[in-house]
């Protein structure tokens, strides 16, 4: 895969800035200073080759590509062999073709898991929009194992 290294390391991801959209405030935290290839495996590979057969908690923070590696977990999930997840998710879109807060969410529904909560949200201090937030999805089955947790 191409992966983008943009002037702010932490802003750098496998899709490309969407210019257009990030507003001037940000002062080119999100222009591209070079491209390079690396490899990539799926979630479903990986596990499968290092025998892993159940996962407690996935924190992604992806840069605009969680729905990309959520599709590359689909079988973990669909089997609901993870319990929980911690994904950074976005509102306004900053990269090109990225997935928003109700992409993510509708993808996670449909495979049974429910918005438990949402963290370190962010907005938008002139519009009070909100930018993004780190929302964490818990798959149903783990409402009788856990009875407390309300999903």
């Amino acid at each position: 895969l191409v992966f983008n290294i943009n002037e702010f390391a932490d802003t750098s991801s496998l899709l490309e800035s969407d210019n257009d959209q990030i507003p001037n405030r940000y002062g080119g935290i999100y222009k591209k200073s070079k491209s390079i290839s690396v490899s990539s495996l799926t979630l479903d590979k990986y596990c499968s080759d290092c025998g892993i057969e159940l996962i407690d908690v996935i924190k992604m923070d992806i840069q605009g590509a969680e729905l990309d590696a959520l599709h590359g977990a689909k079988n973990l999930l669909k089997e609901g062999r993870i319990h929980l997840l911690y994904i950074e998710t976005m509102f306004i879109p900053i990269y090109k073709d990225q997935a928003l807060f109700s992409d993510i969410f509708t993808y996670l529904s449909n495979l049974d898991y429910s918005l438990c909560y949402i963290y370190n949200v962010t907005n938008n201090f002139k519009t009070g929009r909100i930018l993004q937030c780190d929302s964490v999805f818990v798959h149903n089955s783990l409402k009788n194992m856990y009875p407390k947790i309300k999903l």
